[in-house]
């Protein structure tokens, strides 16, 4: 069995695999499996199989699991027979069955209608005692081939959503190694602004001013200068687009965990964006949501 443990998985994918059984010289079976993998919060699993074969599906649910944690996953198996299996079709039940059909058709218009292989498993009587035992044992093993293929297309897809995802966290921590180093002059350029502010009110009083106008002054510019520091926000972003990078390269199923860090990224570019006191931080502040905004469009096809 080929497991993919350590592979970033997509939630989306999809194989159509055909097996061949053959029973016995004369009577051989064709079997397709149709899989289609779309994206879901838990590993939801939905089978459309043929009535004889309904004893498998608890092992197909197994053999999925052991190889997908999330991801909504369609399989839909038919099974035909060689032509050399004779059928007896009971015309009168094909017709009720039809117009049963047509009754749940009319009701729900999207529901899918029977294959020719499920009618005649409904409305025909083989000349012989279908193996279902043998049959069952031959179609796991095509359906372990056609789940392999699957998996295969969401490891293939996966990677390429993560290095999607590891280029837009180069591109946030740039912002942020951008910022950090500039820290020390917006830091004078808050103050110098500040200062001239205060300045300009002293200035503009036509009155003596009150004895306390400086110290409440200064008191302004101490409290602008400490809401107005970013650094800690900066730090935080950096060990947190860490932690994503971290999560990325350890692979498995990690779309979880960078879901909590996408959560705390936007928080804290929230927050930068909130203190921001110079055009320099705002228009960071900016541009790290957009790119936490683009990863976590990607991350979300993750399992």
């Amino acid at each position: 069995m080929t497991t993919h443990k350590v592979s970033i998985q997509s939630m989306t994918g999809f194989v159509s695999h055909e097996h061949r059984y053959q029973e016995s010289v004369q009577v051989g079976y064709s079997v397709v499996f149709d899989l289609r993998s779309l994206n879901s919060r838990y590993l939801e699993l939905h089978f459309r199989l043929p009535e004889e074969l309904r004893f498998i599906e608890a092992q197909m649910r197994k053999d999925i699991a052991a190889q997908c944690v999330r991801g909504k996953i369609e399989v839909r198996v038919s099974v035909n027979a060689d032509e050399c299996v004779d059928i007896e079709l009971d015309r009168a039940k094909l017709a009720r069955v039809l117009d049963q059909q047509a009754v749940v058709l009319r009701v729900s218009p999207a529901a899918q209608t029977l294959s020719v292989h499920e009618l005649l498993g409904r409305c025909g009587a083989p000349s012989r005692v279908i193996d279902s035992e043998a049959l069952g044992k031959a179609v796991l093993g095509g359906f372990q081939d056609a789940l392999n293929g699957l998996v295969a297309a969401r490891v293939q897809e996966g990677l390429a959503l993560r290095e999607i995802v590891k280029n837009h966290a180069d591109a946030a921590q740039k912002i942020v190694v951008d910022l950090t180093a500039q820290l020390g002059s917006l830091q004078t350029r808050l103050l110098s602004q500040l200062q001239q502010k205060a300045q300009k009110i002293c200035a503009q009083l036509q009155h003596d001013a009150p004895l306390d106008l400086a110290d409440r002054l200064s008191a302004e510019v101490i409290h602008h200068m400490i809401n107005g520091d970013v650094a800690e926000e900066l730090s935080r972003l950096t060990l947190h687009l860490t932690s994503l990078q971290n999560l990325l390269d350890q692979g498995g199923a990690v779309g979880k965990k960078a879901d909590f860090v996408m959560q705390e990224l936007n928080r804290e570019a929230n927050t930068l964006g909130a203190k921001a006191s110079v055009l320099e931080v705002t228009q960071g502040s900016i541009d790290l949501k957009v790119k936490i905004d683009q990863m976590r469009e990607q991350l979300q096809n993750i399992q």
